[in-house]
């Protein structure tokens, strides 16, 4: 499959993904999200790329510079590869986080399911959905979570809380320092996510980890019910 079937201006990118899960009643309305940040205080720093895959496997990215204001701190920007010098300006084909949300908010109006998006990732409810919220932001204050709600229901899924019922299934080993990211795409078979960080690479990830995790579990589900099954009278 091409990775690239779409590419639009501004540095956007809408492709298709080989993870796909919309075959999966019970993940139809699941999207995988990655947003890169200049920090981790949504209320000081900003988006510097957004990554998302649909459940079809249709995937965008945007990439963004800091709105007057917002701060960076050098890990960060050592983390995602930025410098100082490119995340205030158009120079990289960027845009303004809200612009960017633009694009994104378009792209989540196409195929929405009714009850919206269950947004999926390592941190999401944490991290990504709170500097979503404040890149939207119009006219809702995204302190009050409630910037998202046209587009995202509060229900998320996490990556994280996968992998633990895949290690109590018994198909992972426990991890000697907690299901962070790349534990959990070294548990899944993909490697380490590479450096320096991106949303897109992220969230194409996520969403394999997702189906590969997902797979596992509908296996050890099949695998007890034909246990239980034997054992009835």
């Amino acid at each position: 499959m091409k990775t690239t079937d779409t590419i639009k201006g501004n540095n956007e990118l809408v492709a298709k993904s080989p993870a796909q899960w919309r075959d999966i009643p019970s993940l139809a309305d699941v999207l995988v999200v990655d947003v890169e940040t200049s920090g981790l205080d949504p209320s000081r720093h900003g988006v510097l790329e957004i990554g998302a895959v649909k459940p079809d496997g249709g995937f965008f990215r945007a990439t963004c510079w800091l709105m007057e204001g917002e701060e960076w701190e050098a890990a960060a920007l050592a983390v995602n590869g930025r410098f100082p010098g490119d995340i205030y300006s158009q120079s990289d084909g960027g845009k303004d986080a809200r612009s960017a949300f633009k694009s994104f908010e378009d792209w989540l109006l196409i195929g929405m399911p009714h009850g919206r998006w269950r947004f999926c990732g390592q941190n999401v409810g944490k991290h990504d959905w709170w500097f979503l919220a404040k890149s939207r932001g119009w006219g809702v204050p995204a302190s009050s979570g409630f910037a998202l709600d046209l587009y995202a229901n509060h229900r998320t899924l996490e990556l994280g809380s996968l992998a633990q019922a895949c290690e109590l299934a018994g198909a992972f080993a426990t991890p000697p320092r907690g299901w962070s990211a790349d534990a959990i795409f070294e548990a899944c078979g993909l490697g380490p996510e590479p450096k320096p960080h991106s949303a897109l690479t992220g969230a194409r990830m996520s969403a394999e980890a997702l189906r590969k995790m997902t797979d596992i579990l509908i296996g050890a589900g099949l695998n007890a019910k034909t246990q239980k099954e034997a054992m009835t009278p």
